[in-house]
């Protein structure tokens, strides 16, 4: 469906809509009839919910005379239209949420409506189904000038619904009513002052007290739960009051009814902060809950101890073991959402403890005793999990995760070998994780939990750490094997885990970072054995085309075989580790009193430079040596060449992959990550790379390395004299070199010079891969590296404008390069534009009837092409093929070239016309 056609179809079906509503009493089903039209304009929207899409769907739902607002209003009291009102709503709620802030203009008049159909229709389905959109629309403008006047309006209806006036309000609307004032307080603070206490609060207590403390008729799940999820909203802005009410004095004389009455009594008149304490501690009571259907109240519960737990530090001394119980037993339940949210309130709780156990909060010999008497408590419950026989990961990653909260209460109520003992203890249960019985190969279509284990096995152990003088060399083994493990299964994670191990691995080399000794062996061997598990997999290229190589009709073998290649794990899915890594300087949840900056420049600075020798070493020790493979009938083939690599194979062709990764990783990382710290390194990075190079001239991989660093030298104006340098600490850290840095763009100049001039004279003998390579690289040449020599580059200018016209992207860089060097006044390249402005000819002549798109990919020449089809014997170097660019037609190629180098083009043809007519 074309997007012209679909906002034609969704005018039509408003339209429709309205058609059926003006003869509801002549036609007989309309209400089915017009549920049937919005589930096909549900349909129409969601199978290509577009921006374009949005903004058309937009515009027939809320704007003119006949939209679905208008429709609303006048079937708001029509019992008649009920399913069709249910439909709406549903996907008005669907379409708030892909649409986001494009629907804050209509927010407004939405929110209007909803309130109409909410006030007027009496189906309690029909009023439930306005909350979800209600909620996303707060959420969406919370700060929006036009929704703040609103919400008084908002409060006083939902108001009156838990008040007196809603005594017949069922419980489905009571808890919803609940819920949304909680979420008002979060989004509108200000505007909800004046209902927050006690009206609100004295209502959610009121209801809470009722359900879950007194013997009420009839238990209303749903009611407890809105009120639990409408407190869990207000904590955010609003902090209950913890001073206790005046207890009424009882006789003495009680019958056990009394006792109850007076219990229940005392509770409601303990401080509110301690109310709601009690109430969440009571909704999360495993007691007639386990087999329960639906976890509304409990998942509340959880949620709020997720989020909050912090606020109750003085009441968790009280009932922490019966707390801790219920908080693990939800951990181990069967139903996935109930299990996650009682993880994260298993964390928070246990912060809450280790918060009063900090010796800011413990001041009195009572309060020590009583400190370390919950501390050994909590120690014992840690070590029993993980002494355990058998090996539950859940379990152990519990008793982990609070070894890990609790290390520097270790510190200060034990001592240096207490702290010692639980780390030793952890890292031998560790192994256990670190060494599994499968591999990261084996495990794409399996699910193993100490997959997810491992970045909280970190998280304890760096925290442990950073509370220990100093680590032995026996346990550095350990430590490394579970974080290379832990980045070699990254990309199996899904996007919250895979934010979790970037923290981890950045945690415990901000931990190993500070024991000197250990430090910088820990973090060589983990960067070398990284990178090389990064660059182990499949080339991306050969991936992507396996893809194109499947016919559009496949079969069911086919299929699968498509979708285990579709999930095939490249060096590409590891870029966002790194790059968060080397953004740790940058990182908002790394607490700057824990981990102050100065100690993650430090880790920046070190990281990186381990990074880049680490390549360097990688490179040096892969055999990227070819020979020539011999066959019986080589003599009887007559086809010559004079391709190099024609006939050629790898020695080692693992050795070949992971050094064509290793070229496309740095590519991807090394120019946008602080390209700063670089600079110290271009000098030894390029001699390194041009020595291999002279090794193996026939691995193109190594021109493009040099081509890397050309252009981050350029980025970083390193030939220019007037460059600023950088005064950070990676600046500073720059200037510890041998040579100074005059003396070390000389010799980098230098260096440059003589191997652009070796390749000058390699690539006229070079086809394919290797050629662009080349040309490639010459082309990036900075303008002091080839101002007095320029007319030896005129050639393979040239040469690549004449192979760009078959490959776009080259001559994209090639006029950007011409473009650059246009601005040299040293070089005057303008003495070389007869020569090389005809190249540019072709490009001109090329028009969009020509044909139709320009394939883009790399050129095979029709020599080693026909070679590859008549024998079966010979085999050709296989070098890592270029990417597969974008289609472009040739009229945008016109376009770009107009807006890079048109304007020069002319301007250079009357400079050579003057010219001509003054020379005659």
């Amino acid at each position: 469906m074309t997007e012209s056609s679909a906002t034609s179809n969704f005018d039509n079906y408003i339209v429709e809509i309205h058609d059926n509503l003006d003869r509801l009493r002549e036609i007989p089903g309309v209400d089915e009839q017009c549920s049937v039209l919005i589930g096909d304009l549900a349909q129409a929207y969601s199978e290509h919910p577009s921006p374009m899409q949005t903004a058309m769907c937009l515009s027939a739902l809320f704007s003119g005379q006949k939209n679905i607002l208008t429709f609303l209003r006048r079937a708001s009291s029509k019992i008649e239209l009920k399913k069709t009102k249910i439909e709406i709503l549903q996907f008005l709620k669907f379409f708030v949420e892909t649409a986001s802030n494009k629907i804050l203009p209509y927010a407004v008049e939405l929110k209007t409506v909803l309130l109409i159909i909410f006030n007027v229709d009496s189906a309690s389905d029909v009023r439930a189904a306005i909350f979800p959109i209600l909620s996303q629309l707060m959420e969406l403008s919370a700060g929006f000038p036009d929704m703040e006047s609103e919400i008084d309006k908002m409060a006083t209806t939902f108001l009156d619904q838990i008040g007196l006036q809603g005594s017949k309000t069922t419980a489905t609307i009571k808890g919803l009513s609940l819920a949304f004032l909680g979420l008002l307080c979060k989004c509108f603070p200000e505007h909800m002052r004046k209902y927050s206490d006690p009206l609100l609060l004295g209502q959610i207590l009121k209801y809470l007290h009722e359900h879950l403390v007194r013997d009420v008729v009839k238990f209303e799940m749903l009611i407890a739960a809105g009120a639990m999820e409408g407190l869990i909203y207000y904590l955010v802005n609003f902090v209950p009051s913890s001073i206790p009410v005046q207890q009424s004095t009882l006789n003495r004389n009680k019958t056990k009814e009394d006792e109850k009455r007076i219990k229940e009594e005392q509770i409601r008149c303990e401080s509110d902060l301690k109310r709601v304490y009690i109430y969440a501690s009571r909704a999360i009571q495993t007691q007639d809950q386990t087999n329960l259907n639906r976890y509304a109240l409990v998942k509340a519960g959880l949620e709020l101890f997720a989020q909050h737990s912090t606020l109750f530090t003085e009441y968790l001394y009280d009932d922490y073991p019966e707390i801790l119980r219920c908080l693990r037993a939800w951990n181990a339940h069967d139903n996935y959402d109930v299990k996650k949210i009682a993880q994260r309130a298993y964390d928070t709780f246990l912060l809450g403890v280790a918060n009063a156990l900090k010796e800011s909060n413990v001041k009195t010999p009572e309060q020590r005793r009583r400190a370390v008497y919950t501390f050994q408590y909590f120690i014992k419950e840690f070590r029993d999990k993980i002494d355990s026989p058998e090996l539950e990961i859940r379990d152990l990653a519990m008793g982990i995760r609070g070894y890990g909260i609790f290390a520097n209460a270790c510190k200060l109520y034990g001592t240096e070998d207490d702290v010692k003992f639980m780390f030793v203890g952890l890292i031998q249960r560790c192994e256990q994780i670190a060494m599994p019985t499968i591999t990261l190969s084996q495990a794409s279509d399996v699910f193993d939990e100490r997959f997810y284990a491992l970045p909280n096995l970190l998280d304890a152990l760096s925290a442990i750490i950073i509370e220990m003088t100093n680590i032995g060399e026996e346990f550095l083994g350990p430590l490394e094997r579970l974080t290379v493990m832990t980045i070699d299964y990254y990309p199996r994670y899904q996007p919250k885990p895979q934010a979790t191990t970037c923290s981890s691995v950045i945690k415990m080399i901000l931990a190993l970072q500070t024991k000197p000794t250990s430090y910088k062996p820990f973090l060589t061997r983990i960067v070398s054995q990284a990178i090389i598990r990064c660059c182990s997999h499949p080339l991306k290229s050969t991936v992507e085309q396996q893809i194109e190589n499947i016919e559009p009709d496949v079969s069911d073998e086919q299929a699968k075989s498509l979708l285990a290649i579709g999930k095939t794990i490249t060096y590409e899915n590891y870029i966002p580790l790194w790059k968060t890594i080397l953004n740790v300087t940058s990182l908002k949840e790394f607490d700057t009193s824990t981990y102050p900056i100065f100690d993650r420049q430090n880790m920046l600075v070190s990281l990186y430079d381990e990074m880049i020798d680490s390549i360097l070493h990688i490179i040096d020790r892969l055999d990227l040596s070819v020979d020539k493979e011999k066959t019986e009938d080589e003599n009887d083939d007559g086809t010559t060449t004079t391709d190099p690599v024609f006939g050629m194979r790898p020695v080692k062709p693992k050795d070949f992959e992971i050094f064509y990764n290793l070229v496309d990783f740095c590519q991807d990382l090394l120019p946008e990550q602080s390209p700063d710290l670089f600079q110290k390194w271009i000098f030894r990075f390029l001699y390194e790379i041009i020595t291999a190079s002279t090794k193996y001239p026939l691995v193109s991989g190594m021109y493009r390395f040099v081509t890397l660093v050309m252009n981050i030298c350029l980025k970083l104006n390193f030939f220019k004299s007037d460059r600023i340098i950088p005064t950070t600490r990676g600046g500073i850290e720059m200037m510890d070199i041998d040579i100074n840095e005059n003396e070390q763009v000389l010799s980098v100049c230098t260096l440059v010079r003589r191997f652009a001039h070796e390749v000058l004279s390699r690539q006229k003998q070079y086809r394919d891969d290797l050629l662009i390579s080349c040309l490639q690289f010459l082309i990036s040449l900075p303008s002091e590296c080839i101002d007095y020599d320029f007319a030896d580059y005129v050639p393979a200018i040239q040469l690549a404008l004449s192979i760009g016209l078959t490959y776009l992207p080259l001559a994209e860089q090639t006029i950007n390069s011409l473009e650059r060097w246009s601005q040299s006044t040293a070089l005057n390249l303008s003495n070389f534009y007869d020569q090389i402005l005809p190249y540019l000819d072709d490009f001109l002549r090329l028009s969009h009837d020509q044909g139709e798109d320009v394939n883009v990919r790399a050129i095979i020449s029709s020599l080693q092409e026909k070679t590859r089809l008549n024998s079966k014997t010979k085999h050709v170097l296989p070098t890592r093929m270029l990417k597969k660019a974008k289609q472009i037609k040739h009229v945008y190629f016109l376009f770009f070239l107009k807006q890079n180098f048109y304007i020069k083009f002319y301007i250079s043809i009357y400079y050579r016309q003057t010219v001509v007519n003054s020379r005659q």
